[in-house]
């Protein structure tokens, strides 16, 4: 009993931890965050509930299990009680045996049944457990994805705060500032008072200075006057100024014609110099080319006799080759034979390697049977493993149910550690026969690539054999072609000597061409140093005028310092007027702020002080006839003003046009210096000419020299020598040609036996490639099927490893269960004996059997209660009021309220019409509700009140309620 009072405690820690889980906090941490949709959090919230009180449902079932099981033991206690009773009391052996059996067949039953639901009650609630961990997750993943979406609104947030402290701070800044200016203005008004004060006792003092103030228009006006004179007379200097200008710029427009005149005619007379050195320049180049030609016709002969000793040494090292040729000829048939041999080789290692790729074929289909037999030793051994977890899951069950390992059990378990030994050395086994066959493998790849190695080595000394033939035959090929371009070059050197002759007579012609050109240049040169002698004439008198305009521009230039001291002298005296007008100006303004101020304090004498009204409104007469005066004199400043800019500006302009006159000064200046530069240098030209001639001269012995070397070229041992040998004649050249037709044809024969040969070993060498790549794809799977029953075997191995440690678990929680057994066993022995010796099981029994007790008659007395109270749910009467008082329709309502009673005759009363909605809305007051028990004001009619005792509430008319619509 002990025992089973203490089991209620985990009981309530599970339920206590079902209903306070995490996942509440969660959800309403969601809801008020607004973290997520109500819509899905309205689902996960009724999710969760859903789940929360199948738990719950199943903790309750559990609870009433438990309390099931606390009732059999008593039973079976109470049973045994009476078994000894019986024992004590009866001898009849039989009858108690048949009890004692019946009893035992129905505590199996129960015990059964009671195995059962507590079975499905740890199922249920392990899934319920399972789905409130899911739900646990997924409702944290959805929390953080939440907060990993806030988290951009929450910094925003964060800065939109700091924003609005920053803009806080600002506003108690401007509160402050605006706190301390009230206080200066406070501070300004008590001084305005004080100020106040001391004007009107001023007051006198100011009248005596506006009365001074009278004489200071007089004063304005006579500066006024002054101004304008002076301003006249500035004018008119102005203007006689401006007339001496227009004349020194008639002056000027006229130099610059005569000035532009002087540069055309300059420009015309380097337009004939150009002409001429032009001229010049065609009849040297013209020179140049003939020196050209005669050094180009030198060159080619010294080329054409080049070329002809080159085509002899040329015919003399292809006679040499001719006969290195024979020799690689020869050279290359015992190459063919030993290419031929080389490809014998080849067909046996052909042969042989396709003798062995059967074997290699038997030993891919062993792999391939190999693999087969090892997925269906895997198959076996994963159905050997699900089998054998088949059997832990069954063993876990019983260990569940029982809560106590048999000695069966203990075997099977041990029989299981048996089989996982022969798995792991099973699986050793089969990893060493997966290294064996890798290794197998390996050995036949190796093979297999040492093979293609052999044929590719061998290929490749084929190709380069081909090769070599190829370029033998590019030799001959090109010699034929070299024979043939030195019987060209042959035709050629006699077309050349034919070529010489004529361009002998041709140069003769070029040289007699080029003497009754050199004496026609000399003409041209005298008939420009003819032109040059009156250019120089030219150029004389231009200078004579140029100096002549030079001395005019000095004097304009005089003239103009002249103008420009006129001018400042004019500048500087308008420079005075226009002081004088500034100070007039100035007094005049300061005659008028004194006027204003003068405004300003008699306005405010006449605002301050009611006593002197009189008096301050004719001085305010007086101030405002000044005023029109001096708005007057302001008018005729500005207009002075004004005048004085317009002086100014025109001054400026004249200054403007004062420096666009220099400048042009100084263009024509420079136009000057660049004609006096551009002037031909006639002692320059004179030493061109001389030069000129000398070369001509040099030219024209030279090109004697060149005439009479060509006409006789055996006088110089350079130009003229005697080759060796001899010509070879038709008959050595046509047999040297048959000679080199015959290698062709025989160099043309070896290659068509090559060709064939190299088609034969193509024939041969298609299958062995076609096997060799087909053999690529059988080691592919080969490795791949490893791959994947290394992959199985990893897993297998660790399912194993997974299953071991879980048989592990429940062997501790099958050795926990059964302490737990002997624990409750010691406990129901002890409470065996206290009930044997006539005292309670344990401490608290009697407590709880009282406590039982009670709450079985209270059970008895709500079941009497529900009984009762249906009786007078079938009899009607549940539900009814009732009293003996007789109705009384008029009793409780006050004769003052005036409410229509079933009088007789013509005093019934009558329903009053409904008044307009214009009438209405005119009507529309107030109402005040009248505490219980008083009567509200009404417009219309008396309001009704409320009940004696204030239970009821005011019964109205409906005029008012009309009157408020």
């Amino acid at each position: 009993m002990g025992s089973l009072e203490e089991q209620p405690a985990p009981r309530d820690g599970l339920k206590a931890l079902v209903e306070e889980d995490e996942a509440v906090r969660v959800l309403d941490g969601l809801e008020r965050d607004g973290g997520m949709a109500p819509a899905r959090l309205a689902t996960a919230r009724s999710a969760y509930e859903n789940l929360r009180q199948a738990a719950l449902l199943a903790l309750s079932g559990l609870s009433a299990m438990q309390q099931r099981v606390t009732q059999l033991l008593s039973q079976l206690q109470r049973v045994q009680a009476e078994q000894e009773a019986a024992l004590a009391g009866s001898t009849d052996p039989a009858q108690l045996l048949e009890k004692f059996r019946g009893d035992r067949e129905l505590a199996r039953l129960e015990a059964a049944k009671a195995a059962d639901s507590e079975e499905a009650a740890r199922g249920e609630a392990e899934a319920l457990q399972q789905r409130l961990l899911l739900l646990n997750g997924k409702l944290s993943d959805a929390e953080d994805r939440r907060r990993a979406e806030l988290a951009p609104d929450i910094l925003l947030a964060q800065e939109d705060v700091e924003l609005l402290h920053s803009q806080l701070d600002g506003e108690r800044a401007k509160a402050v500032a605006a706190q301390q200016e009230v206080d200066d203005i406070a501070l300004k008004l008590d001084t305005l008072q004080l100020e106040v004060e001391g004007l009107r006792a001023a007051l006198g003092e100011e009248q005596e200075a506006v009365k001074a103030v009278e004489g200071a228009p007089g004063r304005a006006r006579h500066q006024a006057d002054l101004a304008t004179a002076a301003l006249r007379q500035m004018r008119e200097e102005e203007a006689e100024v401006v007339a001496q200008l227009r004349t020194h710029e008639v002056a000027e427009l006229a130099v610059l014609q005569e000035s532009k005149e002087l540069v055309q005619q300059h420009t015309a007379a380097a337009r004939a110099v150009d002409r001429l050195r032009s001229r010049a320049g065609v009849r040297e180049r013209e020179v140049e080319e003939l020196a050209r030609d005669v050094e180009l016709a030198k060159i080619e002969t010294e080329k054409l006799l080049a070329e002809q000793v080159a085509w002899d040494l040329e015919v003399e090292k292809k006679t040499a080759d001719a006969k290195r040729e024979g020799d690689a000829a020869k050279s290359e048939q015992r190459g063919c034979v030993l290419v031929q041999r080389r490809l014998n080789r080849a067909e046996l290692e052909g042969k042989r390697v396709a003798e062995e790729i059967p074997g290699l074929r038997n030993a891919i289909r062993n792999t391939h049977a190999h693999l087969v037999s090892e997925q269906r030793a895997g198959a076996r051994e994963a159905a050997g493993a699900e089998k054998l977890q088949a059997e832990l899951a069954s063993l876990v069950e019983q260990v569940a149910g029982e809560k106590q390992l048999t000695t069966v059990q203990t075997e099977l378990v041990k029989a299981c550690m048996v089989d996982v030994e022969q798995l792991g050395n099973e699986c050793t086994a089969l990893k060493e026969a997966a290294a064996e066959r890798d290794a197998a493998i390996r050995v036949a790849m190796s093979q297999r690539e040492a093979s293609m190695r052999l044929l590719n080595q061998q290929l490749q000394r084929l190709g380069e054999v081909i090769a070599e033939a190829e370029t033998r035959d590019g030799e001959v090929e090109e010699l034929h072609k070299k024979k043939v371009e030195a019987r060209v070059g042959h035709r050629e050197l006699r077309d050349l000597c034919g070529l010489m002759a004529g361009q002998m007579g041709r140069f003769q012609t070029v040289l007699g061409y080029a003497r009754r050109n050199a004496e026609d240049l000399e003409e041209k040169v005298q008939a420009a140093e003819e032109e040059l002698r009156t250019l120089k004439t030219a150029a004389e008198g231009r200078g004579r005028h140029a100096a002549e305009a030079e001395k005019a521009r000095a004097g304009s230039q005089s003239d103009r310092a002249t103008l420009a001291a006129q001018l400042s002298a004019a500048r500087r005296a308008a420079a005075g007027v226009a002081e004088a007008a500034d100070a007039a100006g100035i007094e005049l303004r300061l005659a008028g702020r004194e006027a204003e101020e003068r405004q300003e304090v008699c306005k405010r004498l006449r605002a301050n002080a009611s006593a002197a009204m009189a008096a301050k409104q004719a001085i305010q007469l007086a101030l405002l006839s000044r005023n029109e005066e001096m708005c007057g004199l302001f008018e005729q400043s500005a207009a002075v003003q004004e005048e004085v800019a317009s002086g100014t500006l025109s001054l400026q302009h004249c200054g403007d046009d004062v420096r666009v006159l220099q400048l042009e000064v100084a263009e024509l200046q420079r136009r000057l210096d660049a004609t006096h530069r551009s002037t031909p240098n006639v002692v320059a030209y004179d030493r061109q000419i001389a030069s000129l001639k000398a070369d001509v001269l040099r030219a024209r012995r030279e090109a004697e020299g060149l005439g009479d070397a060509l006409e006789s070229p055996a006088d110089s041992a350079e130009r003229c020598r005697m080759l060796p040998g001899e010509l070879p004649t038709r008959e050595d050249l046509e047999s040297q040609v048959a000679k080199i037709e015959e290698r062709l044809a025989a160099r043309k024969d070896l290659l068509e036996q090559k060709e064939g040969v190299l088609e034969e070993l193509e024939a041969l060498t298609e299958g062995l490639l076609a096997q060799a790549g087909a053999s690529h794809y059988p080691a592919l799977q080969l490795s791949m099927r490893t791959n994947e029953a290394r992959r199985a075997q990893q897993q297998l191995t660790r399912r194993m490893m997974a299953a071991v440690s879980e048989l592990s678990l429940y062997q501790a929680l099958s050795l926990k269960c059964a302490a737990d057994r002997e624990a409750l066993k010691s406990q129901l022995a002890a409470a065996q004996l206290e009930v044997a010796a006539g005292r309670p099981p344990t401490a608290g029994a009697e407590q709880e059997y009282e406590r039982m007790e009670r709450d079985r008659t209270a059970e008895a007395e709500v079941r009497a209660q529900a009984a009762e109270l249906r009786q007078l749910k079938a009899a009607g009467m549940l539900g009814v009021l009732r009293s003996t008082a007789s109705p009384r329709p008029q009793a409780y309502i006050p004769e003052e309220l005036g409410v229509p009673k079933p009088f007789p005759g013509l005093f019934r009363p009558f329903k009053p019409t409904e008044p307009a909605l214009a009438l209405a809305a005119q009507q529309q007051q107030p109402r005040t509700v009248a505490p219980a028990g008083m009567a509200a004001p009404r417009s219309g009619g008396a309001c009704c009140a409320g009940s004696p005792g204030g239970s009821r509430p005011a019964i109205c008319s409906p005029e008012p309620l009309l009157a408020g619509m």
